[in-house]
């Protein structure tokens, strides 16, 4: 199976325990609020997502939360698939979310597609070495390359050791807030699809921007976004496409509002958007509707 930018399915989680986490407030400065009506509000954003995916064709697949904790439905940072047939598990750095791994979704990808082998990295929890899916892990499918900002869940040991069994390479580089700390994830500050990457260049050092803007711009049109638009999540989209083949770049109203004319006439170049407001679960989550995604690379049984 070719390598392809865009998912032909997505996986999710409804949120049943859905609330401000308390252990990793520390690392996400994304996390805004807590409300003590989170969950019912979530349930209600994740529901209106489901429903415009379903409005424009894209396969999507819905499991059920079965452990309850704060950061469920934000699955994509426990697992990733890819079109090898390799399912990837990944170290946590919170320890109340290292209990949303969970056999029987992996068994469930076995079972409904061809899955070559599990590539478990979550025993360097026990090192202190921490790698959170594709949130740590802004991958380029097609040329393969993983773009990876380093943070206290983002370990370049792991991102290298992650890279030679993929048979991926790396571009490792720095992305820090408007405090100078590390963004805790790389899929806030940027994001690839097929034809296009948008990146938040301010958040990144001057001594990696040169790497990240010559390897990004060897294969995209670059486009890039503000402190503010990336603390709107702009950074944090996923191009998909529907059953037809018709391409989107999922991504929230408060993304959407943050940017300006001359970048969404870039961006309408290469797909329609497709928005939902999800104000609860950024807010209080601290993760974008990127981070509600799992993409489904493997290949389909025969």
């Amino acid at each position: 199976m070719l390598n392809r930018q865009t998912p032909h399915q997505l996986l999710m989680i409804r949120p049943g325990g859905f609330a401000f986490n308390a252990q990793t407030v520390a690392s996400n400065s994304f996390q805004k609020t807590a409300d003590p009506d989170a969950r019912a509000r979530a349930l209600s954003e994740f529901d209106r997502v489901i429903e415009k995916l379903d409005q424009h064709d894209v396969a999507v697949h819905v499991f059920e939360d079965t452990v309850g904790t704060p950061d469920a439905l934000f699955l994509n940072n426990w697992f990733s698939t890819h079109a090898s047939g390799e399912v990837v598990l990944y170290p946590m750095l919170a320890a109340n979310r290292r209990v949303e791994r969970r056999r029987d979704l992996v068994a469930w990808l076995e079972a409904n597609y061809q899955v070559s082998r599990v590539v478990d990295f979550s025993g360097y929890e026990q090192q202190g070495s921490f790698l959170e899916g594709t949130g740590s892990l802004v991958l380029d499918h097609v040329n393969q390359i993983a773009y990876a900002s380093r943070s206290p869940r983002t370990s370049p040991d792991l991102v290298e050791a992650w890279c030679r069994h993929l048979n991926f390479t790396s571009c490792l580089f720095s992305a820090l807030d408007a405090h100078h700390q590390p963004i805790y994830h790389t899929n806030v500050v940027m994001w690839i699809g097929e034809r296009v990457a948008v990146v938040c260049l301010d958040a990144i050092p001057e001594h990696d921007q040169e790497q990240v803007i010559s390897t990004l711009g060897a294969h995209h049109r670059l486009v890039s976004i503000s402190f503010e638009q990336m603390s709107a999540f702009a950074g944090n989209v996923l191009e998909i496409t529907s059953r037809k083949g018709d391409r989107y770049f999922l991504m929230s109203e408060t993304a959407l509002q943050s940017l300006v004319p001359g970048q969404v006439n870039e961006l309408t170049k290469h797909a329609d958007l497709l928005t939902v407001n999800i104000p609860t679960i950024e807010q209080v989550g601290g993760g974008g509707i990127r981070c509600m995604v799992a993409g489904n690379h493997l290949p389909a049984r025969v």
